[in-house]
């Protein structure tokens, strides 16, 4: 699965409610250990009653997970969704360090005005567009919540 960049959809509380596996019975970490593509689910809210917030918020402090790690789920969340176009991210960078696709090499992922090519690219490619509005999504809230801990 790690070759091959088979992602695997990990929905936490559905898998402790359905097949009673949770922290470290779950394979979550193997997943991680051996290069697995992870990303975060859930089950129906009217099922589970639990929403993705609560997922990381669980993964956070089951696995003590830092923020980097965190926001490379979310982004893994985006690279491995099924959106038109291509990724971002150069072809097996993720998840050991997200870097971008040559017509996006000179810009900052999330800049307000990307470089002509990198715009054209994402013109062209509504998952990179997406990843990039994550980008800037990430770069606002590390902006609004620099130094605090």
């Amino acid at each position: 699965m790690a070759r091959r960049q088979v992602a695997v959809e990990v929905p936490f509380s559905s898998n402790k409610q359905i097949l009673g596996i949770a922290g470290d019975d779950h394979p979550f970490n193997a997943y991680r250990r051996y290069g697995v593509p992870v990303v975060l689910s859930t089950d129906d809210p009217g099922v589970s009653r639990i929403n993705i917030s609560h997922e990381y918020q669980y993964a956070a402090k089951t696995y003590d997970l830092g923020y980097t790690e965190l926001k490379d789920l979310a982004r893994a969340s985006l690279e491995y969704a099924f959106r038109d176009g291509r990724s971002l991210w150069a072809a097996g960078s993720a998840p050991s360090g997200y870097r971008t696709v040559s017509a996006c090499a000179g810009s900052r992922p999330g800049d307000a005005h990307p470089g002509a090519r990198c715009a054209r690219y994402l013109a062209d490619n509504p998952k990179a567009a997406t990843q990039w509005r994550q980008e800037t999504a990430f770069a606002a809230f590390e902006r609004a919540h620099a130094g605090r801990r």
